[in-house]
Formats: C-alpha cells, sequence, structure tokens
C-alpha cells in the first residue's frame, strides 16, 4: 500500500509485549475460576488476564513493559518469576503451571 500515490505511512513501536501461561483445570476437570469471567488484574502499567477454555484451563496473559524496573528484562530466572507473581499476583500464582 505504501507505493500507491496519496498514501501516507508511519510505523511506531510499543514498549510492551506479552507472553502466556496456562491455569490448568482441577484434578476433577473443573475450572479453577469463575468460567463465566473474564479475569484481569491490571497493575498500573501492566496487567495479567485470563480466559477460561472449553477443557477447564485458562489462557493467561500477561501484558508488561519490555524493559525497566517492573518488565520483562527484570524476570530473568524460575525464582524471579516467582518472586515477581507472589508480590503482584498472589492470588493467582499457585494455579500457574510451570511454577
Amino acid at each position: 500500500m505504501q507505493r500507491r500515490s496519496r498514501f501516507d505511512y508511519s510505523q511506531d513501536f510499543i514498549d510492551i509485549g506479552y507472553k502466556e501461561l496456562t491455569i490448568p483445570p482441577n484434578e476433577d476437570g473443573t475450572h479453577k475460576l469463575n468460567s463465566r469471567s473474564f479475569h484481569i488484574w491490571p497493575r498500573g502499567r501492566f496487567m495479567f488476564i485470563a480466559m477460561p477454555n472449553l477443557d477447564g484451563s485458562f489462557t493467561g496473559t500477561l501484558f508488561m513493559p519490555f524493559e525497566g524496573e517492573v518488565s520483562f528484562e527484570s524476570i530473568r530466572t524460575k525464582s524471579d518469576a516467582k518472586s515477581f507473581f507472589s508480590t503482584y499476583f498472589p492470588n493467582v500464582m499457585q494455579d500457574i503451571e510451570d511454577r
């Protein structure tokens, strides 16, 4: 489309990315969270959301800046990730798969 006349193009990069995590179902296959809700935990410049799946699991998505004090850059180890979720999302930390 850029090669057409009367077309104005610009590109900006955002400083926020995302990572997907899984919240598995209970042992009996039921959802660990309310399955009729879209769960959102906002925390200023970052947030975690969870959407229910038919198999009883949830797809969790962490949106966060790439760089900075609280960012993907600051989470380098499994211990860092545990500390992060314990601090900011303690109510779902114990449910996230592969803790």
